[in-house]
C-alpha cells in the first residue's frame, strides 16, 4: 500500500493556489491512505487564522479554506502526539538545525512507517526535504 504523509508547508500550497498548490492536490489524489499528524490541522488553521488577522485573506475566503481543508482532511489517517513521538522529535535528526514543529512532523512520518511500507512525504519545507534521504523517507 503506498500511503503519503501530508505537511502542513504542502497543505498550505494548495490551500492558497499557491504555483505548486495543482501538484500538491494532484498527488494527494494519487495515494491511498493519506496520512498526517493532527499537528497539520493545528498548523494550517492557525495559518489560515495569521493571513486573515494580515489582511491576506478576507474572512469569508479564510472560512471557504478552513472548510475545503477539513472536508479533504476528513478522509486521512491522522497520529496523535504520542510519547514516542514527542521522544524522537527530541532526538537528533541527520540535518540541523531542524524546528521543532518539523521534527515533529518527521517523527511522525517516521511512526506511520512502521505501519506502511511504503511511505512517500509531501512538503515543500527544505527542512523537511534535506532530512528525508537519511531517514530513509521519499519525497512525494
Amino acid at each position: 500500500m503506498k500511503a503519503l504523509y501530508v505537511e502542513s508547508s504542502a497543505v498550505l500550497r494548495w490551500l492558497l493556489a499557491e504555483p505548486s498548490g495543482e501538484e500538491v492536490l494532484r498527488k494527494m489524489g494519487s495515494y491511498e491512505p493519506v496520512v498526517s499528524s493532527v499537528l497539520t490541522l493545528v498548523e494550517t488553521q492557525r495559518a489560515l487564522a495569521r493571513f486573515e488577522r494580515q489582511g491576506a485573506l478576507k474572512a469569508a475566503q479564510s472560512q471557504r479554506l478552513a472548510a475545503m481543508f477539513l472536508r479533504e482532511a476528513d478522509s486521512w489517517t491522522l497520529l496523535d502526539l504520542t510519547r514516542p513521538i514527542l521522544e524522537r522529535a527530541a532526538g537528533a535528526f541527520p540535518v540541523e538545525p531542524l524546528r521543532t514543529l518539523d521534527a515533529l512532523h518527521l517523527a511522525t512520518a517516521l511512526e506511520f512507517l512502521r505501519l506502511y511500507d511504503h511511505l512517500a512525504i509531501l512538503s515543500c519545507d527544505q527542512r523537511i526535504l534535506s532530512n528525508l534521504p537519511a531517514l530513509g523517507l521519499p519525497a512525494a
